[in-house]
C-alpha cells in the first residue's frame, strides 16, 4: 500500500479521468480538468509523491474546497525510491475501485466533498468508488519532506491521450450495447447489479 496525499480541491479532477497525474500533465495533455491544486506534501510539477505510511497534514482556512485526503492505492509496480518510505511516479497513476481507497480526516469534510461531486457532470464515477470514500485520522505526523528534480515525462503524456481516447470508445461502445438490449435483459442487469452492490 502506497499513499498519495491530496487536497479535496482535485476530487473530481481525480475521479473524471480515474487517474492521478503529475501536476504539469493536466495543463498539457488536451482532456478532462487542466487545474490542479498543489499541496507542501506533494508539490513537485513533474512527479506525484507517494508514501509508505499514511500520513496526517493539514490546509490552511480557504474560500475554496481545500481539505486535506489521502488516496490509498494497492499496486505492485516498484515506483523510484527518493528517501526512506518517500517514492515518486513521473507518469499517471491509474485507479481501480479495487485497488483504491479514498482517505478523508472528518466526515463533515467527506459529506462536502461527495455533495459537491453529484452536482458535477463530468465525475461519472462516484457510484464505482462509493464503498472506497471512508473516514480514517492518520495517526503518523511530521510528514518527510523531499525535494527532487526530475524532467518532465512527455511520452507519458502522449500515453496518456492515446489511453484516454481508447477508454472513451470503450465506453461508448459499453453504453450504447446497454440501451441496445430488451426490457428483460436490464432488469436481470440491474439484479446483479444490486447483488453486487449488497456483496461488495
Amino acid at each position: 500500500k502506497l499513499y498519495i496525499p491530496i487536497s479535496t480541491f482535485n476530487f473530481n479532477n481525480i475521479l473524471s479521468s480515474e487517474s492521478i497525474s503529475p501536476k504539469a500533465f493536466y495543463g498539457l495533455r488536451g482532456f478532462g480538468y487542466s487545474r490542479w491544486l498543489s499541496i507542501p506534501e506533494n508539490n513537485i510539477d513533474n512527479v506525484v509523491l507517494l508514501y509508505d505510511k499514511p500520513y496526517k497534514f493539514s490546509r490552511p482556512i480557504s474560500d475554496i474546497e481545500d481539505h486535506p485526503m489521502l488516496v490509498e492505492i494497492i499496486t505492485d509496480e516498484s515506483f523510484p525510491q527518493i528517501n526512506e518510505g518517500v517514492f515518486y511516479s513521473d507518469h499517471t497513476i491509474y485507479l481501480s475501485p479495487y485497488r483504491t481507497k479514498f482517505i478523508f480526516f472528518s466526515e463533515q469534510v467527506k459529506r462536502i466533498v461527495m455533495s459537491l461531486s453529484d452536482s458535477s457532470l463530468e465525475t461519472k464515477m462516484m457510484r464505482v468508488y462509493g464503498k472506497r470514500f471512508v473516514v480514517e485520522v492518520p495517526n503518523n505526523q511530521n510528514i518527510p519532506h523531499v525535494s527532487l528534480n526530475v524532467k518532465l515525462n512527455e511520452s507519458e503524456i502522449r500515453k496518456d491521450f492515446q489511453i484516454n481516447k481508447m477508454k472513451g470508445l470503450l465506453y461508448g461502445y459499453y453504453i450504447g450495447a446497454l440501451l441496445s438490449v430488451s426490457s428483460e435483459s436490464m432488469k436481470k442487469n440491474n439484479l446483479l447489479q444490486e447483488l453486487q452492490d449488497i456483496f461488495y
